[in-house]
């Protein structure tokens, strides 16, 4: 092959891999993320069973009861530097998120947040607790899909151990300075999951709203599926792209082999 021959074949190809990467690029880190957050809630949830257990036994040392609710609402901010409260599933999109005290940079970068000044995410009658998380996020799902969610899909929320399950029955688009969708309704418990839209705009807010429900064995089934599918989907894609590129790379060698021969 003459030099400026394959020189110019050499740039083909490299255009080419620099234009695959960047395509595969926000997939590829999609994947990750959730793989990662996926290893990082277990080993929280870990450590907080662990934490439990040892208060459990220092409580029956001490003939006193423990009450689980407050160790998982109160203590266990305390304990952990991120502020993490449990966990926030929406089964429908296949998303599940850590779930924080707070709506800071740090906390809606890595899951959602409850916002400040709405009820504590731990129910009860006359509550409606509010919780927000970013969409459109080059590398992060989120709630980049919440605007697929319907109304009677279920979303369910996990705080000191307790899952509690909402049914949608409210989808709205609002502004952002309109709060009264997320005022307490006497004697319902309620909450909200919060995102911004549309993307990338971000002027308005999307309210998917749901009500208190009973979580039973099947919804548990169903949330557990959902983890199951999107952290092996995120896997096999990983090791698709992984091997895809491993095979082109070694097609090429092969190429250049038999084109020097």
């Amino acid at each position: 092959m003459k030099p400026k021959r394959r020189v110019s074949t050499i740039i083909r190809r490299l255009i080419f891999i620099i234009g695959l990467l960047i395509c595969l690029f926000p997939f590829a880190t999609r994947a990750i993320n959730y793989v990662m957050v996926q290893r990082d809630m277990a080993r929280v949830e870990a450590d907080k069973q662990a934490q439990i257990r040892r208060s459990k036994r220092l409580a029956k040392l001490q003939g006193q009861e423990i009450d689980l609710d407050h160790y998982g609402t109160s203590q266990l901010r305390k304990e952990l530097a991120d502020n993490l409260l449990g966990s926030i599933v929406i089964p429908a999109i296949n998303v599940q998120l850590p779930l924080f005290d707070n709506v800071s940079d740090s906390a809606l970068n890595h899951g959602a947040g409850v916002i400040p000044g709405t009820s504590a995410p731990v129910g009860g009658k006359s509550t409606h607790t509010a919780i927000s998380a970013h969409s459109g996020l080059p590398t992060k799902t989120m709630f980049s899909d919440l605007h697929k969610v319907q109304k009677g899909d279920q979303f369910i929320v996990t705080v000191g151990g307790k899952h509690r399950a909402y049914k949608v029955d409210d989808i709205r688009v609002i502004v952002p300075t309109d709060a009264a969708a997320l005022k307490i309704q006497a004697g319902r418990d309620l909450a909200t999951l919060v995102t911004c839209t549309p993307v990338p705009a971000n002027t308005h807010r999307l309210l998917v709203t749901g009500h208190r429900v009973p979580y039973t064995k099947q919804l548990a089934r169903k949330a557990k599926a959902a983890n199951k599918s999107g952290y092996w989907r995120s896997v096999v894609l990983l090791m698709g792209m992984f091997w895809g590129m491993v095979t082109l790379g070694l097609y090429w060698l092969w190429q250049k082999r038999r084109m020097t021969k």
